[in-house]
């Protein structure tokens, strides 16, 4: 081990795991250390001077844990794509937790302005219903966990490639928004008059429109990148931009919107006034009830995405 080893032990422990027991192996694969690495909230793969670790190709989830990777020699076969979450992956949100949605709102109560009508007329229109509020906001993303990667000399194969993607994990998808108001019941048509030969009562309101359909919720914010600490072997080929290593410490995505509300109903027609219903001057119809509220909705604002990670040298 070189002199440098035990230091990188006590950064492994300050990154959080809770007790150091080293994962040895004969010129060993990443892929077998690294199921036996798990420390809790690290993961930690270290070999022997004398042997070498294989870094073989695949594609390492480290679901936002740090990782610390500790060799004196390494070689890189194919392509290995080391990341702190799977890019589809978002926060698990408890039942409890899942943005609601809100109430449906109260049904409107009113006629359309503006409306006049003579004696044994139509009722008025009852008013559109409102529009359902926004859905709730999606649980923000979780930060990529520390990256380490203490290596003394490393080679690869020619079409070998080692990235590493410490990139902060999606937010969660914004909750569902309200359904529309309902639309207003019409107003009550004019009574007959006394001669109810000729005269009819009045026929009931239309009901109002129903209220447009709520927006969904804002997509949570995504996570902030990681920090990726380099031996001075990688951190020179970053510098150089050799073609061998990719690293990435960018914000995660912010979340999806959330689905749109359902369409409000319309509102209840208005009762025709009493007395006769026999004159042909007036109609003998019933009202109609109002239509569906428009089958749109707002648009939802953007999510954000996470702030950036680092990319430094060990810190000895």
């Amino acid at each position: 081990m070189r002199a440098l080893g035990w230091r990188n032990w006590l950064l492994a422990a300050q990154l959080g795991a809770t007790q150091i027991t080293p994962v040895y192996g004969k010129d060993m694969q990443f892929s077998v250390l690294l199921r036996g690495a798990d420390l809790g909230q690290s993961l930690v793969v270290q070999v022997d001077p004398e042997d070498k670790l294989v870094l073989d190709a695949g594609v390492y989830d480290l679901g936002g844990k740090d990782l610390v990777i500790l060799a004196e020699k390494a070689t890189v076969q194919g392509e290995v794509l080391i990341r702190a979450f799977d890019p589809t992956s978002t926060p698990v949100v408890p039942e409890k937790e899942l943005p609601k949605v809100p109430d449906t709102p109260p049904t409107t109560v009113g006629y359309v302005a503006g409306c006049s009508r003579s004696r044994h007329g139509t009722g008025c229109a009852g008013i559109g219903g409102t529009t359902g509020l926004i859905g709730g906001v999606g649980k923000a993303g979780a930060t990529s966990g520390t990256i380490v990667v203490d290596i003394g000399i490393i080679d690869r194969g020619a079409d070998s490639l080692l990235k590493i993607v410490a990139v902060g994990q999606k937010g969660a998808k914004g909750g569902r928004g309200e359904q529309g108001g309902q639309g207003a019941t019409g107003q009550t048509g004019d009574d007959a008059g006394e001669a109810p030969g000729c005269e009819t009562a009045g026929q009931g309101g239309m009901g109002g429109p129903g209220g447009q359909r709520g927006s969904g919720g804002i997509g949570g914010t995504g996570g902030d990148g990681g920090e990726v600490r380099l031996s001075q072997v990688l951190l020179d080929a970053y510098k150089a931009r050799e073609n061998w290593l990719e690293i990435s410490v960018a914000g995660g995505s912010g979340g999806d919107p959330g689905d749109p509300g359902q369409r409000g109903l319309g509102g209840f027609p208005g009762a025709r006034g009493s007395g006769s219903r026999t004159c042909i001057q007036h109609p003998t119809s019933e009202a109609d009830d109002g239509p569906l509220g428009p089958d749109s909705a707002a648009a939802t604002p953007p999510s954000a995405s996470g702030g950036m990670g680092q990319i430094g040298g060990l810190q000895r």
